[in-house]
């Protein structure tokens, strides 16, 4: 019997339809879609602007979660004291550059900055700035709107680094829209997330596709221009970028001879071939390391000696069990190896590597990539040799990301056409892969991986159903699993209910202001609005923490102050701060702060500003007890006031005594500074014609100012920690354990806490306990802190805070496991000055481990007599002082025969006239420089040209020429051949 349709049937069927409608619409659209993005990639032009739209779609919710906490992409340590800064003050060089070319005609190139330490190389610290393409739009953009351009600029280069992989995938016979995934994988890899703290690293990622590309056109025999020209350009912008890519370049060609070149060609006379392979690519290597002399040589010279180059540093067969448990759980997403590297792929990239190992035998080439990369980044062996022979580090993990999204790129016509048994393994692997990281106590699989393998259990499903899809829709679908991947792992590391990176980062359009507006150089404004005059031949320092995270203001905002940081460095500041046990310098060679508020130091070395905050006020040196306030007002965190001495040496004066170096590095280290306010020390007695020697005069305690003396103390108490019974080492369980010393110090005088053979060790989380506390945990809680213990993060750094009322430094002391460790061992922290005398000191840790050390001691220094030889000083001190491009000029005199003493950064590329006649200049003060002055008024002038810059550049002619010969020779050798061939 037929049934009547209802009203409701009615409806219902008018809904079908309706929605039948919008589907169809929607099919539609797609397809139309579908039927655009086919379109694009047929056109680089159409490829690049899909790339770009992909590109922009993932990026779009990493820049909401960024901007929703207020933040920038900025970190907040390096990259707002190294890589905003270099981007600023690139753009400062080239106007300065540009005005010395067109509007005062002097043609200048500038080559020395007053602004870092004091005072630096700039050919040498930082020309790789320069030479770097995206950064010179910074000489078109305002200081105070950098930020913005910067960040832009970081984009722009991760895009770029896209279309670079795609140039070579393709020109490997990728398919375009296996190149398309690829680049998308390549630009959100795990190495990728660097952008947040080393964006300049993401250059490699550009130029080593460019490079691969450039290789593959000269095993083509076709020109070896792009060759050329890329790896030229990467020596002189990076010689350390260069180094890796040599490297890996050896690794691919090999790969590429024997399973691409020589494939199918009898192995007879295959070594010959091999060894004709090998020097042309040398020579080819030799010529670009040739051309890019010019920028290279004196880089690479400035760093021979360094004693960075030479410390002593763990060669462990391993690297700690947490590095491991991360780069397997973070396979898919971002692992934080340390030192900087950073490792992990897509989603689909991890599949596409299980069906690469499961078709071995079709792609040798590649899987054996695979494995020895792996093995690469697992060795430490191999992470030191990639670093210099240096501390072992995986920062050429951007090679490992290219390998993942090359994988992608040639096997996406295979995912698409898997195997039912293929289909099981991918399935099981990754069942396998989720049980074995939420199974296992492993400490990386948290909500973060979790996000990371919902995306990879997607992909995998889009694989498993490709084969019944039409192609177009499962390639659609890829993409959306590859674009996913990536903001999955980008947005999971930034958002404060995952990875939490976010609160690690800058503020938004806060860069600007913490170097300047809100810094010293307001407060020189302010001054100077209010009548005062500010002499920048003279150097400002702060009672604010290093710590703090600022650092390099004034390489931008052009005054002068001890603070430096670059990796590129003068060892004979780093000397003088070793020997002077400078807390300063956070334990590194290669980055230090102010003089710790020592005021001999601070006497010596010219500075007669001083930003001081009210928390350290207790931290004025002594030559500002009579200073003036010139400008005072709220800071970042505090009321702060900028102060001025008349108690201060100028950057250049005359002395007429001496010590040599043999007799400082004899005096205790409490005496040293004594020593360099007595007499200027040189290298040996050769140097000092005319000089009296006052070494025996420091070393008996005489001269005017009392020796240091050690005053006996006791430990008052200890919380949270333990000392043994030889008062050498102390066991600290919990961080922010504290040991009290009690003393009678006298007054007038500064006090330091004196450690020498301080090293820290890490302890674990057993011995972090008392036994009390270990029994109340009870056994699952004992269990699970035993499991747990494997996969800790080792802690390679220890500080103590050296604390006395309204007054602190910080002994930084890092282990031979550390990537900034400097070899430094022996301490000198100032505690400030007192006119009544100390009695108490804290010392607090602030990291769990064992603190120990051959001596600690406290150490009173006398101020009796610092400020009348501080002023004999300023009264021998130069006239006029000038500091120009690449110059220093002054006028000076002198009764006798002596050395003008400049507190300027000693390097090989000064030279100096008095009135006009070539003059010697010495090594003085470890670090700094002096000119031998004779009887008379003088006008002394200094000139600077970076050592090794002219030899560079006639090499990098040769090495131009040479390239450009060889691309002639070779271009006409491939049209005679290729004319052959066709006749």
């Amino acid at each position: 019997m037929r049934s009547v349709p209802t009203e409701h049937d009615a409806v219902a069927n008018d809904l079908a339809g309706s929605q039948g409608v919008r589907a169809g619409r929607l099919e539609r659209a797609l397809d139309a879609a579908l039927a655009w993005a086919r379109r694009c990639l047929q056109t680089r032009r159409g490829y690049a602007l899909l790339f770009l739209l992909l590109f922009a779609l993932a990026w779009l919710p990493v820049l909401f979660t960024v901007l929703a906490s207020g933040k920038s992409l900025i970190w907040q340590v390096d990259g707002l004291s190294q890589q905003y800064v270099w981007f600023v003050y690139t753009g400062q060089w080239v106007r300065e550059l540009l005005s010395n070319i067109f509007i005062t005609h002097t043609f200048a190139l500038p080559m020395w900055t007053m602004g870092a330490g004091y005072g630096t190389d700039i050919i040498q610290a930082y020309s790789g700035t320069f030479v770097n393409p995206f950064y010179l739009v910074s000489a078109l953009v305002p200081e105070r709107f950098a930020e913005f351009a910067f960040e832009a600029v970081i984009l722009l280069m991760l895009y770029c680094a896209g279309l670079a992989f795609s140039l070579w995938a393709r020109g490997r016979g990728a398919s375009r829209a296996g190149t398309l995934l690829g680049a998308v994988a390549y630009v959100f890899a795990g190495n990728a997330v660097v952008v947040f703290s080393q964006p300049s690293f993401i250059v490699s990622m550009v130029t080593f596709p460019l490079v691969l590309r450039g290789a593959d056109l000269v095993f083509e025999r076709r020109s070896p221009a792009l060759f050329l020209a890329v790896l030229a350009w990467e020596f002189a912008a990076s010689f350390y970028d260069a180094y890796m890519i040599c490297i890996l370049l050896v690794l691919y060609c090999l790969v590429r001879f024997f399973f691409g070149v020589e494939r199918g060609v009898p192995r007879h006379g295959r070594a010959l071939r091999l060894l004709k392979w090998v020097g042309i690519f040398v020579g080819y290597v030799m010529l670009a390391l040739l051309a890019g002399c010019v920028l290279l040589l004196p880089q690479v010279m400035s760093l021979m000696g360094a004693d960075r180059l030479g410390v002593t540093r763990s060669d462990d067969l391993l690297y700690a069990l947490s590095v491991y448990e991360r780069f397997f759980v973070r396979f898919i997403g971002a692992a934080d190896l340390g030192s900087d590297a950073y490792s992990g792929f897509n989603a689909l990239s991890a599949l596409a590597f299980v069906l690469l190992l499961a078709r071995w035998r079709k792609h040798k080439g590649l899987a054996l990539s695979f494995v020895v990369l792996t093995i690469m980044m697992l060795v430490p062996a191999f992470g030191r040799l990639m670093n210099g022979l240096e501390y072992a580090t995986d920062r050429w993990s951007w090679a490992y990301g290219l390998l993942g999204a090359y994988v992608i790129a040639k096997l996406l016509p295979e995912l698409l056409s898997t195997s039912r048994h293929e289909r099981r393994v991918l399935a099981l692997v990754v069942a396998l892969y989720g049980v074995a990281c939420f199974a296992l106590p492993l400490p990386s699989a948290d909500l973060s991986f979790a996000a990371t393998f919902v995306v990879l259990v997607c992909s995998v499903a889009v694989v498993l159903s490709a084969s019944s899809w039409p192609r177009p829709r499962a390639l659609a679908a890829l993409t959306c699993c590859v674009v996913l991947s990536g903001v999955v792992t980008f947005v999971t590391l930034l958002s404060p209910y995952y990875g939490g990176r976010a609160w690690t980062l800058m503020g938004f359009n806060r860069l600007w202001e913490f170097h300047s507006t809100n810094a010293v150089a307001r407060f020189v404004g302010d001054a100077q609005a209010a009548g005062a005059t500010y002499d920048e031949t003279y150097r400002y320092d702060r009672t604010t923490p290093v710590a703090s995270g600022v650092h390099n203001s004034g390489l931008i905002t052009g005054l002068m102050t001890p603070d430096y940081y670059n990796s590129i460095y003068s060892q004979g500041i780093d000397d003088l701060n070793t020997s002077l046990g400078l807390v300063d310098t956070e334990g590194t060679n290669f980055r230090y702060g102010g003089l710790n508020s020592r005021a001999m130091l601070e006497g010596l070395l010219g500075v007669r500003y001083y930003y001081v905050d009210d928390e350290h006020a207790a931290m004025v040196p002594e030559t500002f007890a009579d200073a003036t306030t010139i400008a005072e007002g709220p800071g970042r965190e505090d009321h702060y006031r900028l102060l001025e001495t008349d108690v201060v040496a100028p950057l250049a004066f005359v002395a007429d005594s001496y010590l040599t170096r043999a007799q400082y590095e004899a005096l205790p280290m409490a005496d040293r500074q004594r020593a360099l306010l007595a007499g200027v020390v040189l290298e040996g007695d050769d140097e000092a014609t005319g000089l009296t020697n006052v070494g025996d005069t420091v070393a008996s305690g005489q001269g005017g100012i009392g020796a240091a003396q050690k005053i006996p103390y006791e430990i008052a108490g200890a919380a949270g920690c333990d000392v043994d019974e030889a008062g050498t080492s102390v066991t600290v369980r919990k961080a922010g354990a504290c040991l009290t010393l009690t003393f009678d110090a006298p007054g007038d005088a500064e006090t330091y806490l004196y450690t020498s053979g301080l090293t820290y060790e890490d302890i674990s989380y057993r011995e972090r306990a008392t036994d009390a506390e270990w029994a109340a945990k009870g056994f699952i809680g004992r269990l699970k802190t035993l499991l747990a213990e494997p996969f800790r993060a080792e802690v390679t750094n220890g500080t103590i805070v050296v604390s006395a009322p309204g007054a602190a430094s910080t002994i930084y002391q890092m282990n031979a496991n550390d990537h900034m460790y400097g070899g430094k061992h022996e301490w000198l922290a100032n505690v400030g000055y007192d006119d009544e005398g100390r009695t108490q000191l804290t010392l607090t840790f602030t990291q769990p481990g064992i603190y120990s050390f051959d001596e600690m001691s406290v150490v009173s220094q006398p101020m009796a007599g610092v400020d009348e030889r501080i002023e004999e000083l300023a009264a021998a001190g130069a006239q006029d002082i000038s500091l120009g491009t690449n110059e220093i000029s002054c006028t000076a005199s002198s009764d006798t025969d002596a050395q003008l003493f400049l507190s300027v950064a000693y390097s090989d590329g000064w030279s100096a006239t008095v009135d006009g006649q070539p003059a010697a200049i010495h090594k003085a003060d470890l670090g700094f420089m002096s000119v031998e002055l004779p009887v008379g008024t003088h006008e002394v002038r200094l000139t600077y040209v970076t050592p090794y810059l002219r030899e560079g550049a006639v090499l990098s002619a040769l090495g131009i020429a040479g390239c450009v010969v060889t691309c002639v020779l070779v271009g006409r050798h491939h049209r005679r051949t290729a004319g052959e061939r066709a006749a």
